[in-house]
C-alpha cells in the first residue's frame, strides 16, 4: 500500500516480485485486503473504500445500441461472437464488448420473440421466432425464410439438418428435403440425447424419434406428464428434463 500512489499488486515467481499492476492510482491507499469471493478492499485516509470486484457485471442496454432491452436468448459461436436476441425480432451481434451487427429478422405487429438462435461458422446463423424459422448467411446479409406463421419453441442442429418444435408442429429441415416428418401437434422443446435420438416435448408428456414421436412417456413416468420446458442431452442416452411441476429431472 502506498500513501501517494495506490495499492500495488506484485506476483511471486521463484521469489522474484515481479509484473507490478497499480490499483486507484494516486489514491491514499493505507491497506488492501481480499474476501472469499475475490473482491479486494482498498481503504483510503480521505475516500473511505473501494470494492474492486474480480468479475463486474456489465450492463448493455439501449444506449448500447440495443433496439430492445427486453434480450430473450443468448448463443455464441466458435469466433467468439455473441449473439443476443431480443423481443422485438432482433439479432445483435457483439465481438468482445463492441456491437458489430444488428439483424432485423422482421415484427409483423412489432413483437416478435427471439426463441433460440444457433450460429453456424462466422457470419451466419440460424434462428427461431414467433413468426418464423430463417438462416441468415454472408456475413448477416442474406435472409432464407423456411418456414412461417408458426411459433418456435426449440431448435436442434444435427448435421445439415435442422429440426424445429413449434406452437402448431414438428418438423425437420434439409437442404434438399423441406419439411420433413411433420407432426401437427404443438411442441414446447427439442433436443437429442447422449446417443443422438431426437426427444421432444409436448404440453403433456415427452415423446421420441424412435417410434415417430408416438408413445409418450409420461404415461410410464407421471413426472413427465407436464408440460415440458427444456431438454438437455447427458452422457449414456440419458437426457435432462425440465417440468413446471416436477422440477428439475
Amino acid at each position: 500500500c502506498a500513501a501517494e500512489s495506490g495499492g500495488v499488486w506484485l506476483e511471486v515467481d521463484r521469489y522474484h516480485l515481479t509484473n507490478p499492476v497499480v490499483y486507484l492510482a494516486g489514491k491514499k491507499v493505507v491497506k488492501v485486503f481480499e474476501d472469499t469471493a475475490g473482491t479486494f478492499w482498498f481503504c483510503t485516509a480521505d475516500e473511505g473504500v473501494y470494492a474492486l470486484h474480480q468479475n463486474p457485471a456489465v450492463l448493455y442496454r439501449r444506449d448500447f445500441g440495443f433496439v430492445s432491452p427486453n434480450i430473450r436468448t443468448l448463443a455464441r459461436n466458435e469466433a467468439g461472437q455473441l449473439f443476443a436476441g431480443d423481443d422485438v425480432g432482433t439479432v445483435h451481434v457483439l465481438s468482445g464488448n463492441k456491437l458489430t451487427h444488428t439483424v432485423a429478422t422482421g415484427a409483423v405487429d412489432g413483437y416478435n420473440q427471439l426463441r433460440q438462435i444457433i450460429p453456424v461458422g462466422k457470419g451466419a446463423f440460424w434462428f427461431g421466432t414467433d413468426e418464423e424459422l430463417g438462416y441468415y448467411s454472408h456475413n448477416f446479409s442474406k435472409k432464407t425464410t423456411y418456414e412461417s406463421n408458426v411459433s418456435i419453441k426449440g431448435l436442434l442442429l444435427k448435421g445439415d439438418t435442422m429440426w424445429y418444435a413449434s406452437a402448431t408442429l414438428l418438423a425437420y429441415q434439409t437442404p434438399t428435403i423441406s419439411r420433413g416428418n411433420r407432426v401437427q401437434v404443438r411442441f414446447t422443446a427439442i433436443d437429442e440425447d447422449g446417443e443422438g435420438v431426437v426427444w421432444a416435448g409436448q404440453v403433456d408428456g415427452l415423446f421420441s424419434r424412435r417410434d415417430n414421436f408416438q408413445y409418450n412417456w409420461g404415461l410410464k413416468f407421471p413426472e413427465l406428464k407436464s408440460r415440458i420446458i427444456k431438454i438437455r442431452k447427458a452422457a449414456g442416452g440419458n437426457l435432462w428434463v425440465v417440468t413446471p411441476n416436477s422440477g428439475l429431472l
